[in-house]
């Protein structure tokens, strides 16, 4: 019996017999169970598939985390897209499953169809040139030939029913994509040793920084090996020159530290404070990043006891203006910079290694460059950019040539760590996906299930949650598009279609939102909409703006640009004037409370700056309250909640605590009526247990929580990625 052999749906075929997706007849890549995951879909087109069914027939015989599926059906949305009538082919059923949503065409006998083809070839190949409508011609095809055709049916046949048999055991994996780790969650950031023997990485989920270990493992043999054991937030390691110690970057209390573990093993050792994104470039030689005033951070070289310390690049004066990554050429002539502006990644710089020149941009332009590499001769350049879809590798001709994409497909590639050969790299492949919800009295709800959404808000209602869907290209943290959710139905509906926003508020009553743009230019604009669309768009302010919030009474704040820093400003009732209300340069504008009294902000604080602080204003001069020094911001890939928020009624204040690098958790603290700040300690929260000193005050197990109405209605997200390292070869 002839198998299955493809299902066919608008541009696509899903191939059985060759377990690939194609686009109008290119291969699509795919991870071999997302493969599978969209077989079975489309197998049970038209009706819902529990998903402790199709995990049960994806891992029949292993138990995996339902995260993993998810996963799956994430990558297989991306890969997809949507159909042409805007529906997604594969929809989700909130609490349920997932259904195929898309008409698919079942094409059978695919093997006997091939051998159809073949045998006509043949005979057309075997008839004499007599023409046929002579009388008399000959059809005869000579026994050569059949003897021939018989073979070769009998090697299709064969070929076809090996080939079906072989792909019902094993899914085909990716062609030239070398799996080197296999984990349910995340391994990032690899690094080569010297002889391109050993593979060092981080496993844990954030590509830039974030709560993660350091593991080792040799590419011949053997399983990876875990080195550290501390929960630390963890950045870039790397080997000595020697390969027998491995340097990682620590970020703790706003503090960028350089600590060593030795290999096979040991107790790690602080190399270097105030140093990040570290490598050796000569035996005892080192280059990093050093941060500066506020959060200005600089690329230098120096021994490695700091002797003999010089500059190699300084941003532009701003205390926003970040260089975190460094790579120096083969030659030593010339070093790769990833960094960052107060908005989010820039391209990659090229710049001179001895010289003070601010150098070029590099890879694909526009677009968003976290990590680069060089080849082993330095002719080539290589980065890890979005340069509108997604992270994947890039490479440019050094001094000349144009940026060209090396890998495709849905997956994201970040990191880079090319093999001393020169012939292949070793990369982190996977995705994630992040998704709205609801916790009222009743429970926790689902309020998305499409894109990568975030950035919730609870109406002042309570009817409607508020969230952005990331979307296009942008080197912002945060950019997406507006949507709105019904809390009692399933309606969800787009805000605003074209804007394209990065940060957003709603008022107070509940009837217009406050949003910020970034221009073509560069620039920051502010707008104002009426949520229920009967008038257009107005712009706020003609400065370079961003962070609106809303005040009590209609009025909006906001940080705009003067000279190199930025400043708090706020708007009049009818908002056609702006005055600056704090005369401190600020860093990030965070909050501002219900009754409009009081605003936070992250600054540089203590005399030279070198510290930051999160800080209460209050909006009508006078006092300022320091809330905490030993906390810090979001990080930038996902950007969450603030690290201080009120309920609508202002009964409570939330505290996201990232409290010296402990369990990330939100804790929620009662406020006396009229009041929007708690008794805050001598120098601010230095511990939870600060926190928990507030009378009253208790935690939330979720990290990125967003108050509503009360302190039992709130709006969260939750993020599910999985990545895994590949060796992948270079064309």
């Amino acid at each position: 019996m002839t198998p299955r052999h493809c299902f066919e749906f608008g541009p696509f075929r899903a191939d059985l017999l060759t377990h690939r997706l194609l686009r109008d007849g290119e291969v699509v890549p795919l991870q071999p169970k997302a493969f599978d995951t969209l077989v079975v879909l489309i197998q049970n087109r038209g009706r819902v598939v529990e998903r402790p069914v199709l995990m049960k027939t994806l891992w029949p015989d292993s138990f995996v985390e339902e995260a993993n599926l998810t996963q799956y059906v994430f990558t297989l949305r991306k890969a997809l897209g949507e159909q042409p009538n805007g529906q997604p082919y594969i929809e989700t059923v909130p609490r349920r499953g997932y259904f195929f949503a898309a008409d698919a065409r079942e094409i059978r006998d695919a093997v006997e169809a091939e051998i159809g083809v073949t045998l006509r070839a043949l005979e057309s190949e075997s008839r004499p040139e007599t023409p046929s409508h002579q009388p008399g011609a000959s059809t005869q095809v000579p026994t050569a030939h059949w003897l021939t055709l018989a073979a070769i049916v009998v090697g299709l046949i064969a070929a076809g029913g090996l080939t079906w048999l072989r792909l019902r055991r094993s899914p085909v994996p990716t062609p030239d994509y070398v799996q080197l780790t296999n984990y349910a969650d995340s391994a990032t950031s690899p690094a080569l040793s010297p002889d391109g023997r050993t593979l060092a990485f981080l496993r844990g989920e954030n590509t830039f920084h974030g709560p993660a270990e350091v593991y080792v493992k040799l590419l011949s043999e053997g399983q990876p090996f875990q080195l550290t054991h501390d929960g630390a937030d963890k950045m870039s390691p790397v080997f000595s020159p020697d390969g027998t110690r491995i340097a990682y970057t620590t970020v703790h209390r706003g503090s960028w530290d350089t600590w060593v573990v030795p290999i096979p093993g040991g107790t790690p050792q602080r190399l270097l404070p105030n140093a990040s994104g570290l490598s050796w470039i000569a035996e005892h030689r080192l280059m990093f990043s050093e941060i500066g005033p506020g959060m200005y951070m600089r690329i230098a070289t120096a021994a490695e006891s700091r002797a003999e310390e010089r500059d190699v690049y300084r941003p532009p004066p701003s205390e926003l203006s970040m260089a975190h990554r460094s790579y120096l050429s083969p030659d030593r002539q010339s070093v790769l910079v990833a960094e960052m502006d107060p908005h989010g990644w820039m391209p990659c710089r090229l710049i001179l290694f001895d010289t003070s020149s601010p150098g070029r941009q590099v890879g694909p332009r526009p677009g968003k460059c976290t990590s680069a590499a060089w080849s082993p001769d330095g002719r080539w350049m290589y980065f890890s950019a979005d340069a509108g879809r997604g992270f994947h590798i890039w490479r440019q001709r050094f001094q000349s040539g144009d940026p060209e994409q090396i890998t495709f497909g849905a997956t994201e590639e970040e990191g880079i760590a090319v093999a001393p050969s020169g012939r292949s790299l070793i990369t982190s492949v996977g995705s994630e996906q992040s998704t709205v919800w609801l916790h009222d009295p009743a429970g926790d709800h689902q309020i998305s299930s499409e894109g990568y959404a975030y950035a919730p808000a609870v109406s002042p209602d309570g009817s409607k949650v508020y969230y952005l869907v990331r979307s296009g290209s942008s080197r912002d943290f945060v950019v997406g598009e507006l949507w709105a959710a019904d809390v009692s139905s399933p309606r969800r509906e787009s805000l605003l279609p074209g804007f394209r926003i990065t940060r957003y508020d709603i008022s107070t009553d509940g009837k217009q939102v406050v949003f910020a743009v970034r221009e073509a230019s560069d620039k920051s604009s502010l707008w104002v909409a009426r949520l229920d669309g009967r008038s257009s768009p107005r712009q706020l302010t003609s400065l370079d703006a961003s962070r609106p919030l809303f005040g009590r009474d209609g009025d909006v704040f906001f940080l705009a640009r003067n000279g190199e820093a930025e400043y708090v400003y706020r708007t009049n009732e009818d908002m056609t004037l702006s005055e600056k209300i704090i005369a401190e340069p600020i860093i990030y504008l965070m909050a501002v409370s219900p009754d409009g009294q009081w605003l936070v902000a992250w600054i540089a604080y203590g005399g030279d700056g070198s510290t930051q602080a999160l800080v209460a204003y209050a909006t009508h001069g006078g006092e300022k309250k320091l809330i905490c020094t030993a906390c810090a911001i979001s990080g930038p890939r996902n950007p969450g909640a603030p690290v201080v928020s009120w309920t609508r009624d202002q009964q409570a204040m939330f505290f996201k605590s990232v409290l010296g690098g402990m369990e990330h958790k939100t804790f929620v603290m009662p406020l006396r009526s009229g009041e929007a700040l708690p008794a805050l300690p001598h120098g601010g929260f230095q511990s939870h247990r600060d926190v928990l000193a507030v009378p009253g005050a208790w935690d939330i197990a979720e990290e990125d929580v967003f108050p509503g109405t009360s302190s039992s209605v709130y709006a969260f997200t939750r993020k599910t990625t999985q990545r895994n390292l590949y060796s992948i070869p270079i064309p």
